[in-house]
């Protein structure tokens, strides 16, 4: 008998792959009118672009001659999951409706990358306006840290320059009115993971990691987050489409105490000032543009319902896998 292959291995993500695309088709034009800042207008980039001075953004020229494309990086991978799976469906119906803004990668290592969004922009008069990498974090590992492909970028390798030459290819089709994200949970955290029998306290050093991204995206705005980033169903229009947490039943151990607490807390780097400072929750428009809430998410009532809920009931010893 002949094996089924691709949506056919798994019948059941045909109806939901339909949903997202009737709710994405839907919503997709709404976020626009709730919003009322745009990143890359010169008079509003004070507003949106934490940290950085808008008097140092005084050459309009750059905005005026490139148009912005939104590229969101994805790593190929040999097992099917279902959070990657959503966040990439949902993009890519992003880039079939907005392919003039939105477009994606899918790369096997870093390497793939600059060859791969040169095909995408015409560097001669486009640049980027997010670069988003989506990714796992680890949280185990006890480190902030965010994989392209067969590639991981933490806080000991990313000042090393042949492990991030090619970051550094991408960073040329970046300018001061670009944003670069790392999409990966715990990404920007910068607290210390506590330790039980199983694991050694670690600290996380997302700030290094976000550090050393400005490094290389010398004139771009770094984003990072203190806990989950989520990628749930029609993820791009949603204010709250990043914030939450998963229903892994490990998330109840002591261990993840410091991601409770920082439930929808970013962090902001600004290479240019070397300033690292704590905004609210992010979210992505339609078009996927960067914007910051008005509050973080743990003070909606929702969010402040389950973080406290949840932080009451933590228990030791629910974690019990080694790090290895």
């Amino acid at each position: 008998m002949r094996k089924a292959t691709g949506f056919n291995a798994y019948p059941e993500l045909k109806f939901y792959v339909f949903a997202i695309f009737l709710l994405h088709v839907s919503c997709a034009t709404q976020i626009q009118a709730q919003t009322s800042i745009n990143l890359h207008q010169p008079d509003s980039l004070e507003k949106t672009v934490a940290g950085i001075d808008s008097a140092s953004r005084s050459n309009d020229f750059v905005a005026r001659t490139y148009s912005r494309v939104n590229v969101f990086v994805f790593s190929k991978h040999n097992k099917f999951n279902l959070a990657n799976f959503s966040i990439k469906i949902s993009a890519e119906f992003t880039e079939l409706l907005k392919k003039k803004k939105f477009r994606i990668v899918v790369i096997h290592s870093t390497r793939e990358l600059p060859s791969a969004i040169n095909k995408v922009l015409d560097s001669s008069r486009q640049r980027i306006g997010t670069l988003w990498f989506d990714s796992h974090g680890l949280y185990k590992g006890g480190q902030s840290l965010f994989e392209t492909g067969n590639d991981t970028f933490y806080c000991k390798n990313i000042f090393d320059t042949t492990h991030t030459r090619y970051l550094y290819q991408v960073a040329r089709f970046c300018d001061q009115y670009s944003n670069v994200a790392i999409g990966s949970c715990y990404g920007g955290a910068t607290y210390t993971r506590p330790g039980n029998k199983y694991l050694q306290p670690s600290e996380m050093k997302g700030d290094s990691l976000m550090i050393g991204m400005g490094n290389i995206f010398k004139h771009s705005t770094i984003y990072g987050s203190e806990s989950w980033v989520m990628n749930k169903p029609f993820l791009f229009g949603r204010k709250w489409g990043l914030a939450g947490y998963p229903l892994e039943g490990k998330i109840r151990d002591e261990l993840y105490r410091p991601v409770w607490e920082h439930l929808g807390v970013w962090k902001v780097y600004n290479p240019q000032t070397k300033e690292l400072k704590e905004i609210n929750t992010i979210y992505l428009t339609s078009t996927g543009d960067i914007r910051i809430n008005e509050i973080t998410y743990q003070e909606t009532p929702k969010g402040s319902r389950k973080m406290k809920k949840h932080l009451e009931k933590l228990k030791p010893d629910v974690y019990r896998i080694k790090y290895k």
